[in-house]
């Protein structure tokens, strides 16, 4: 009788147990999917889901952040630099354009060459800014993801819609994706690092 009363709450405990992962399951993929909407709704455009299920959660730490962070950093670092070398390669063509123009004797193109390379040298020099600030902000990241062991979760959940816009034009999306979540189960929302100001 001992026995079969200790499977029984064995049981029990298995059956919560297995209720309360679902539940923050279901909890977070309806966070997930709110902001989803919300983002739609920011931006003048609907959401069809012809699949949003969620898959599984598991336990990863704020390093999971961190990283992802850093790798968006890594992304806009990269769109900037190619504006630089984009820009070095206009810099140089308006120099050989300044040398023609001077050749042949055309001061109003010698002109127009001058300020399209002034304006060229001031692209640049707010672009290198721009690199200098995200090399800042992907050390200081660094720093501190030494320190970052606290638990946070991550949902997998496989989604696929199509998101439309108000002028018709619409995106059809099919992945799998991994959001986070602090450890009460709220939804953390990776900020946008879009640098386009120096300052």
């Amino acid at each position: 009788m001992k026995k079969v009363f200790v499977l029984a709450i064995a049981g029990l405990i298995f059956i919560s147990c297995k209720s309360e992962y679902e539940k923050n399951l279901t909890s977070m993929s309806e966070q997930f999917k709110q902001h989803l909407e919300d983002e739609a709704f920011k931006n003048n455009a609907t959401i069809e889901y012809l699949v949003f299920e969620p898959i599984k959660y598991d336990t990863v730490t704020e390093k999971e952040y961190y990283n992802r962070l850093l790798s968006l950093y890594d992304q806009e670092f990269d769109r900037h630099k190619k504006i630089v070398d984009l820009n070095s390669l206009k810099r140089e063509q308006v120099i050989n354009i300044a040398k023609l123009a001077k050749l042949a004797g055309d001061k109003d193109e010698i002109e127009e060459a001058k300020r399209e390379f002034d304006h060229l040298v001031g692209v640049s020099e707010k672009e290198v800014k721009i690199l200098q600030k995200i090399i800042d902000q992907m050390d200081s990241i660094g720093v501190l993801l030494d320190n970052k062991d606290e638990e946070m979760y991550q949902l997998q959940l496989f989604f696929k819609g199509v998101f439309k816009e108000k002028s018709g034009d619409s995106d059809n999306k099919m992945d799998t994706i991994y959001p986070l979540f602090d450890k009460e189960f709220k939804l953390v929302v990776i900020p946008n690092v879009t640098i386009d100001d120096a300052s």
